[in-house]
């Protein structure tokens, strides 16, 4: 029977990894964050693009 050491996955890229940590590298580690910024700035503007909508019948725009 194969023994299986414990590990988990890399968050971004997949490779396996010691159970404490989440990323495999720093460069792992900056993609995930400039894509939670992208993910947070395309919220904001749907956001905001979604209250102009909302808004503008109400004052004749």
């Amino acid at each position: 029977m194969v023994k299986i050491i414990p590990h988990k996955h890399c968050t971004t890229c997949g490779k396996s990894i010691v159970p404490e940590e989440t990323f495999c590298s720093d460069k792992c580690k900056k993609q995930y964050d400039d894509a939670q910024k992208r993910q947070k700035l395309i919220f904001i503007a749907f956001i905001v693009l979604a209250f102009f909508m909302l808004v503008s019948p109400l004052l004749g725009l």
